[in-house]
C-alpha cells in the first residue's frame, strides 16, 4: 500500500466504463501467484493524462486519501481542486463515478455544487451520466 491509499483497500467495483481512449497501456507480465509462469494482462498508467493527486486518489478509489485532500480547504480552493479537468476533460468526481467507487462518489458529492458536478468530459458525459451508465444511480 502507498501513502496515497492511507492503508485502505479501494472502495467499489473498480471497473472502468468506456473504451481504450484514455492513454492506458496494456502489457503482459509473468504470473507471480503460484509461480505457474502464466501470463496475465496488467494495466499501466502512462502519466500522459495530466491527472492531479485528486484524480489519482479517485482513480485508485482511495476514500481516506480523498478526505485528506479535501479537508481544511475553503470553498474557493475546493472548487478549484474539484473542477480541475485532466486531458480527457475528466474531473476527479467523473473518474470516481467511472470506476464505480460508490462510497467515494458519495463522499465527494458533499463538496460539489451543481455546476461543478455537471462538468462534462470530452466524451460529452458528466459524472451523473457515467454513474447512471454504470448502474450506480442510488448515490445520495
Amino acid at each position: 500500500m502507498s501513502e496515497l491509499d492511507g492503508g485502505q483497500e479501494p472502495t467499489g467495483r473498480g471497473q472502468r466504463a468506456g473504451g481504450d481512449d484514455d492513454n492506458d497501456v496494456y502489457g503482459l507480465a509473468e504470473g507471480v501467484a503460484g509461480g505457474d509462469g502464466r501470463k496475465k494482462m496488467t494495466k499501466q498508467l502512462t502519466g500522459k493524462r495530466d491527472d492531479t493527486a485528486t484524480h489519482a486518489a479517485a482513480r485508485a478509489g482511495q476514500l481516506v486519501a480523498m478526505r485528506e485532500i479535501l479537508s481544511g480547504k475553503d470553498a474557493e480552493e475546493l472548487a478549484a481542486v474539484l473542477s480541475r479537468q485532466n486531458q480527457a476533460g475528466e474531473t476527479p468526481l467523473f473518474v470516481a463515478a467511472e470506476y464505480g467507487y460508490v462510497a467515494l462518489v458519495a463522499e465527494m458529492i458533499k463538496y460539489h455544487d451543481v455546476a461543478t458536478a455537471s462538468i462534462k468530459a470530452r466524451s460529452g458525459y458528466d459524472a451523473l451520466h457515467i454513474a447512471a451508465k454504470q448502474g450506480d444511480v442510488g448515490i445520495d
